[in-house]
């Protein structure tokens, strides 16, 4: 029996989904102040819905430190959702029982100061800025203070360089948008020194960074070579990274070469062209720690967000292409220990084997190990064959870990000779795939080996549940090849395109999924990991096939 969904709400990973939305918070904007209290340098919420004109806040700055809070209003965020400017020396404190939203610039044109509370008196909130959001200074002798948490102002790269040098476990902020083109091509990391502390970009961008390795082989490459800090709230575009071939592979990724603390909602635009040997992400190139709502559409690389994937990767996407022998959407490798959940790719992956004997391309990841939960790829995968060759519009090849509540909607291509399915290329006999779909279409040639899921499944059978293809999507219409081998594999069910779009397949939780006319083309959606109403798509291709 099928049953049909309709989703209520819809929020996007992309903005993290407001904890409290609009009903529960404190609105700074051009509204008239309500439900507030403001004496003696407070304004505090007096209702769950307030709002804070803003000419009476910088108004009230103008005279004095002005401390703006939910207090026990029912109010739980602050919003920050029009522009704010002071010229005096005055500190604007935002004192939030969850989280402060920054969907507009806050800008501390004189000598002022900021700070900024999350948590008081609640849990789980956080600070983070929307696309128009940002802090910055006029004056870098100016005072930052988040949490308790004294921060360093700088305004450039060399700066930020030197003091981490000086203070690898230092606290840093980036008071405003830095253009570094004016840099020239930096030859290295401009940041060499393994970092340890925390550096806020407050939503503030380094545009136009350019790092282009000579011959020397240099391991790690991005703006931070080594991380096990945290950097959050950075935006790089226009991004170039390239490096001659030279040795050892290295590398590589916009934000920083090996991430081993925590990357939090950065993000990345540009190419990787000419990449040489080093192995390049779209914003780091090792990931041992965590990465949260982090996001890249830089192209080029072998990994759209990341190359290979030790540690967590949640609520992040990547809409770059990933060409060359080797290549995942998201990740190209993902670790036994490695997991990624709630994330998605939009990009095009190419399996090419023309020098190596082997390829693995996905729409997700190219060789999995580890697990995968609630998360989508749609770009086209293409096979060029050559060695052995294996493609899945999700997962390349699968040789261990958990693939779990997944979809793939993107095609399948192989030219010559490969292992392709619509989902995964190849599972591993250790490897296990539960509630997921697949339904794009499958293009074969030569004596390749093709399923509408799976190309070949080398796992008992057993360790697969609830996995559907499209019958008429595909252009497997064969019911008996929802695995290119064995054939009649279990656990495989091939269903036409009006049932997977009249309602959720059998087995599917509808708690987890969604199903929506308007919403993915009628077909199943994760309620929590939603596609993006247009899904961007940046980044020339131009990299070395790697052996």
């Amino acid at each position: 029996m099928r049953a049909r969904f309709r989703i209520l709400s819809l929020c996007s990973i992309a903005t993290m989904c407001l904890a409290a939305g609009a009903h529960a918070a404190l609105n700074i904007s051009t509204d008239p102040t309500q439900n507030m209290n403001c004496s003696g340098g407070v304004c505090t919420a007096t209702a769950k819905a307030a709002v804070l004109n803003v000419h009476d806040l910088t108004d009230m700055l103008a005279s004095g430190d002005l401390k703006v809070a939910t207090g026990n209003s029912g109010a739980q965020d602050i919003h920050v959702a029009t522009p704010v400017t002071w010229t005096s020396a005055s500190r604007l404190t935002l004192d939030a029982l969850h989280s402060i939203v920054f969907g507009q610039a806050v800008s501390v044109a004189g000598s002022g100061a900021v700070t900024l509370i999350t948590n008081d008196g609640g849990t789980g909130g956080d600070y983070w800025f929307l696309s128009a959001g940002s802090i910055s200074f006029w004056d870098l002798k100016s005072s930052l203070i988040i949490n308790g948490q004294k921060f360093t102002l700088v305004n450039d790269i060399s700066s930020l360089a030197k003091k981490i040098a000086g203070k690898p476990a230092g606290h840093y902020a980036l008071a405003n948008s830095y253009d570094a083109s004016v840099d020239g091509a930096y030859k290295h990391s401009p940041v060499t020194t393994v970092f340890t502390g925390t550096f806020e970009g407050l939503g503030n961008a380094i545009q136009n960074l350019t790092i282009a390795v000579p011959s020397e082989n240099l391991p790690l490459v991005g703006l931070f070579a080594q991380s096990a800090g945290t950097l959050r709230d950075t935006n790089l575009p226009n991004v170039s990274l390239s490096k001659k071939f030279f040795g050892d592979t290295s590398y590589g990724g916009a934000l920083v070469g090996e991430n081993d603390g925590s990357v939090l909602r950065a993000s990345s635009s540009g190419i990787i062209a000419d990449a040489g040997d080093m192995a390049a992400g779209g914003l780091i190139g090792i990931n041992r720690g965590q990465v949260a709502n982090a996001s890249s559409a830089v192209g080029g690389g072998i990994g759209g967000l990341a190359v290979n994937n030790y540690g967590v990767i949640t609520q992040s996407f990547a809409t770059g292409d990933t060409p060359g022998s080797d290549a995942g959407g998201l990740v190209y490798y993902n670790d036994g220990k490695g997991s990624i959940t709630l994330s998605y790719a939009t990009g095009d992956a190419t399996a090419e084997t023309a020098i190596s004997k082997y390829g693995n391309a996905g729409g997700l990841v190219g060789v999995n190990y580890g697990d995968i939960a609630q998360s989508f790829a749609t770009g086209a995968i293409t096979a060029k064959g050559g060695g052995k060759t294996t493609a899945g519009g999700l997962v390349g090849l699968s040789g261990n870990g958990v693939i779990s509540q997944t979809y793939a909607t993107g095609a399948v291509i192989n030219r010559k000779k490969a292992i392709v399915g619509g989902l995964v290329g190849e599972l591993g006999p250790k490897a296990s795939i539960q509630q997921s779909y697949s339904v794009g279409a499958i293009t074969v040639g030569g004596s390749s080996l093709a399923g509408g899921a799976i190309g070949y499944d080398k796992s008992s059978g057993q360790q697969i549940k609830d996995l559907d293809w499209d019958l008429d999507t595909s252009g497997i219409d064969d019911p008996g090849r929802g695995a290119g081998a064995p054939r009649n594999d279990p656990g495989i069910t091939g269903l036409t395109d009006d049932q997977l779009k009249s309602g959720l397949p059998d087995g599917f939780d509808p708690k987890v999924w969604g199903q929506d006319p308007n919403i993915n083309n009628s077909y199943p959606y994760l309620l929590a990991n939603p596609p993006p109403d247009n899904a961007p798509r940046e980044g020339t291709i131009k990299a070395r096939r790697r052996g």
